[in-house]
């Protein structure tokens, strides 16, 4: 009679589900766990930056890139024909801001989502005012 209520031994029914149900959720967390593994890897091997020393037009050199090939920030600088200001544009949507100045250098960051890449300009730059 107490199996009628629910509190007696367990039907082999439940059992069975109970089985099944396991054996579908282990491969499951492994396929998930698997997967995890490699979207951490693919992240993290596009956010070391890349050192890259390729000498760009105006006295420019390249120093380092992220997300995308040396020679596409090459490319990139070689489009722009303003002048390298506090921040400024570039043609190929990379916004750029200047890192550092002194009287004969300066440094600069560009980014464009998770595409990035610094520069450094020698040479006499504007004059500081003030």
């Amino acid at each position: 009679m107490a199996s009628l209520f629910g509190n007696g031994p367990a039907t082999t029914a439940k059992v069975r589900f109970t089985q099944r149900s396991c054996a579908r959720l282990v491969p499951a967390i492994a396929l998930l766990g698997l997967t995890a593994g490699v979207l951490a890897t693919t992240a993290g091997a596009t956010a070391d930056p890349a050192a890259c020393r390729a000498p760009a037009p105006r006295h420019a050199v390249v120093t380092d890139v992220r997300g995308m090939p040396c020679g596409e920030a090459v490319a990139d600088l070689t489009g722009y024909h303003g002048a390298f200001a506090v921040s400024f544009r570039t043609p190929g949507g990379f916004t750029c801001a200047r890192t550092f100045r002194n009287p004969r250098a300066g440094g600069f960051r560009c980014a464009n989502g998770p595409r990035v890449y610094r520069f450094r300009v020698t040479g006499a730059l504007r004059p500081v005012c003030g």
